[in-house]
């Protein structure tokens, strides 16, 4: 059992709210970031991976060019709880474990000047992955810009991000879950600011003898 020497921030939030842009503030204040979204894009073309999607999914899911066509994985791996249960099974197992490995080595061996790691997963609960965190942040935004931001980067129907939410953690429960609440309306002075003060509790909360937690 060692105490690890910076503190970890998970970030939550429903599709759209603006997770990746207090990714960004945070990052900017010189923390160490960590997204599990981009790491799952690794992960699915490991080897045993990518064998046991296509065993599982079949052919459908791949592009011309024999990689993953992450789109069509998503159009029948949400279709049913029980297609969900199984991309989370199979990407999960090899996924959570590198997360958890790189969150806690980040913790450990980031440079004087990192403050902090911060670990964007949406799916932080669900993956049990909050017991990392010292702190997490529930990021909201209005539902309008949500939509918008999601229809310009993703081109999603409202009615698909409903769906893949209807396989998550209600967001009142993550909200609840939280112990911090961010609203990322688009004012970037304010998110930046807010990333400021959460970071300034979470360190002074971490640095104190009470604070510190044991891994």
């Amino acid at each position: 059992m060692t105490t690890r020497r910076l503190p970890i921030i998970g970030l939550v939030g429903g599709i759209g709210s603006g997770k990746s842009a207090l990714a960004a503030a945070f990052e900017a204040l010189g923390c160490r970031r960590l997204d599990a979204d981009r790491l799952g894009h690794e992960i699915i073309a490991r080897a045993d991976v990518y064998a046991d999607l296509v065993t599982t999914f079949g052919n459908s899911i791949l592009a011309p060019d024999g990689r993953i066509n992450r789109a069509a994985l998503a159009a029948v791996a949400f279709a049913d709880d029980a297609s969900t249960a199984t991309l989370n099974r199979i990407v999960g197992a090899a996924l959570w474990p590198e997360f958890r490995r790189q969150a806690l080595e980040a913790a450990d061996n980031a440079p004087p000047e990192v403050p902090a790691v911060i670990l964007d997963a949406a799916l932080l609960f669900e993956s049990d992955s909050q017991d990392l965190c010292d702190a997490v942040v529930f990021v909201d935004a209005p539902e309008d810009l949500r939509r918008q931001r999601i229809q310009s980067s993703r081109g999603w129907s409202w009615d698909e991000v409903l769906r893949r939410q209807a396989r998550q953690f209600p967001l009142s429960r993550k909200r609840a879950l939280a112990d911090f609440f961010c609203t990322n309306d688009g004012n970037l002075d304010a998110l930046h600011a807010t990333a400021q003060r959460i970071l300034t509790e979470v360190c002074q909360r971490f640095s104190s003898p009470k604070g510190q937690i044991n891994q």
